[in-house]
């Protein structure tokens, strides 16, 4: 008896254990991020997802789309839907979504019209119970482009070169940004900026917004921001660069960095030319 009650609580805990490792089936490569969306080369998209929101995009040419979507809500019902814009697109009618209290399959479809070349950014949202996942078929057809620009990696670096001089209650912050990558970036002047700020959390101050529209390839882009501070230590300042999610899925083909594990940059109890840990994030400091 005794034996079989050890067998007992072993598989108990077995199963227990089983549970806490159960996840969602996600797709392979799947984005949560808004500015970096998975790249979609040809439809139907197929997946069963968990709960959350997701972000797609594809290069189109002007004319009409067509997109339908087909999923199955698990046992106790969920709901889905799919939100396209572009940077030239889209109306309320570039939608289709909905939801059911049963398992039983769920079909929307919608068309709109592509007014010029660019790349849609497909935001699909997703509301199940947490260890719950939808299986659906997201088609698209009409103007795919095959021909539109591809993106250009670029590769726009914050320097772990940070310098902080002082002048009385005057502190002055200088950094660089550096192109290592072989091409040009270009883009919309309200599009990206460099960010330096000094705290975090509730502390947080943002002390210069600076916006710039290129940085040739090989070139640098010096950046200063000044802070007063009467404290003898010097503080911790963050240099990060900021892209807007448009840049993503906009139709140029100039802006999209490829890599943001170095696009930001902090330390503190600075002095000129000492070499700072990068934070390898690219995230508000807020």
């Amino acid at each position: 008896m005794e034996k079989l009650f050890l067998s007992l609580r072993q598989l108990s805990i077995l199963c227990v254990i089983a549970l806490l490792f159960v996840t969602p089936e996600t797709a392979s490569g799947q984005s949560v991020d808004e500015a970096h969306p998975t790249g979609v080369a040809a439809f139907p998209l197929t997946g069963n997802l968990g709960p959350g929101t997701y972000y797609y995009s594809v290069p189109v040419a002007p004319g009409r789309v067509s997109v339908s979507l087909t999923f199955k809500p698990p046992s106790g019902g969920g709901s889905m839907s799919v939100s396209i814009s572009g940077p030239a697109c889209c109306g309320a009618d570039a939608y289709v979504g909905g939801d059911s209290g049963t398992s039983d399959d769920v079909q929307r479809n919608a068309s709109f019209v592509v007014p010029t070349a660019q790349k849609l950014l497909l935001t699909v949202y997703i509301s199940v119970e947490r260890t719950q996942t939808i299986r659906f078929d997201l088609g698209l057809k009409g103007s795919l482009s095959e021909s539109a620009p591809p993106s250009v990696c670029t590769d726009l670096e914050v320097s772990n070169m940070i310098g902080v001089s002082r002048s009385g209650t005057t502190l002055t912050i200088r950094g660089n940004i550096d192109n290592f990558s072989k091409n040009d970036f270009r883009s919309p002047v309200d599009r990206q900026w460099v960010e330096i700020s000094t705290g975090a959390k509730e502390s947080f101050v943002s002390l210069a917004r600076i916006p710039f529209a290129q940085l040739l390839a090989g070139r640098s882009l010096r950046v200063t921001a000044t802070h007063t501070s009467t404290m003898r230590a010097t503080p911790r300042f963050t240099i990060r660069i900021v892209y807007s999610p448009l840049n993503a899925s906009d139709a140029l083909a100039t802006n999209d960095d490829c890599n943001s594990a170095n696009d930001s940059v902090s330390g503190s109890g600075l002095i000129r030319g000492i070499p700072l840990t990068k934070t390898n994030k690219g995230s508000d400091p807020k």
